[in-house]
């Protein structure tokens, strides 16, 4: 071990779709010390079907901390904390055991779930009408026809797999699964809460609401207690002190998810500030102090990282991932520069040819699950 500096650090986690990012920053001024990156695990076993393994991604957790223990810092960690993708969904049993794979925020299985918020004879921009004016008084948004909120997966597991269901003691999101392995406490973050459209958003304080999840037929039993992105979830239990090498009983904040994090982390945190964010996906979003929403163009707000804000966004689904896909194609993974390299020699405007991004669907402008990406003027 290396020996002690006068930093206090806190080990940090970022789980994004394409990569996994583990890094010790100082807590005076938030600097990174040590950083390092891994491939994430995101398996496809069917068209439309995106999981993580639980259990795999506990081991590259594991193995990002143990790179980091080289660092002259290591022993200087005195917090840890979690950031990760959102709207994933795990079941898990009463003995905290995984039920299946975490259905990622790209998995579409769910499509048209729960299915009588899109059925109905009057309806408005394909919801059922009245169904849509409880989501909007109550949440500030609804669940998209994609599938790939939180209720969409709930509603599908509960048709598809009753037994899953049945067995389900909570229902977890990505990064209240790694705080349930470190601290053995069940919590979910106030944004992570509100992505799910079960919960009362009308107040800052944040709640589920018994209405919404019993009208499709789901348990607000089986949702985790929702806690501020900055109250201590719990602290790091031994066994998992052990796995990373670090010390016991440090505290585990309930952070939040990655998009919340990274507005702040834009530095755009005043009201009506905006940003834009290129990562796997994309957005483009701004901090409010109150709930927004452009029903028309499936732009609505979320609950901020920030205690007592909102931040209101349009989300497009696929951004940098297409740039992955397409190094995939051509047996170019992870030749970043190469990339760069034949991209600067392309005339601005590719001569005409447009790349429509839609590789999984979109949410704004437009929600459709079906829209289709490819390439226009091909010559």
């Amino acid at each position: 071990m290396n020996s002690k500096s006068d930093n206090k650090c806190v080990l940090a986690f970022d789980i994004g779709t394409t990569n996994m990012k583990g890094a010790i920053l100082d807590l005076k001024n938030f600097k990174t010390l040590s950083k390092y990156t891994l491939k994430s695990k995101v398996y496809f076993p069917r068209s439309g079907y995106a999981e993580v393994s639980p259990g795999e991604l506990w081991k590259q957790i594991v193995e990002l901390t143990e790179k980091l223990s080289e660092s002259r810092y290591f022993e200087n960690i005195d917090a840890l904390i979690f950031t990760a993708h959102m709207a994933g969904v795990l079941p898990i049993d009463k003995d905290f055991n995984p039920l299946m794979n975490i259905l990622i925020w790209l998995d579409e299985r769910a499509s048209g779930y729960p299915k009588s918020v899109f059925e109905g004879l009057i309806k408005l921009s394909g919801y059922n009408f009245f169904h849509l004016i409880d989501f909007l008084r109550l949440t500030g948004g609804a669940p998209s026809k994609t599938g790939k909120d939180p209720i969409s997966k709930m509603a599908w597991i509960k048709e598809a797999n009753p037994e899953i269901y049945e067995s389900t003691y909570k229902f977890l999101d990505v990064k209240g699964y790694l705080i349930l392995k470190t601290t053995g406490s069940i919590i979910t973050s106030c944004d992570e809460a509100h992505l799910t459209w079960l919960a009362d958003t009308r107040s800052m304080e944040v709640r589920w609401s018994k209405r919404l999840a019993s009208r499709y037929g789901l348990d607000t039993a089986k949702l985790p207690e929702i806690k501020k992105s900055v109250d201590i979830a719990g602290h790091l239990n031994p066994e998992s002190a052990d796995e990373l090498g670090i010390r016991k009983n440090i505290p585990v904040f309930v952070g939040s998810g990655d998009l919340t994090s990274a507005a702040i982390g834009s530095g755009a945190v005043s009201n009506y500030e905006p940003h834009i964010y290129i990562g796997s996906s994309s957005w483009i979003a701004a901090h409010v102090p109150r709930r927004l929403l452009d029903i028309f163009h499936y732009m609505g707000s979320l609950m901020s990282g920030i205690p007592r804000r909102y931040i209101f966004i349009a989300e497009q689904e696929v951004a940098g991932s297409a740039l992955d896909y397409f190094m995939e194609l051509f047996n170019m993974g992870g030749k970043y520069e190469e990339v760069e390299r034949l991209v600067s020699e392309v005339d601005l405007g590719s001569s005409g040819l447009i790349f429509l991004p839609w590789m999984f669907g979109e949410r704004a402008p437009i929600d459709d699950p079906y829209a289709r990406g490819g390439f226009v003027n091909i010559g």
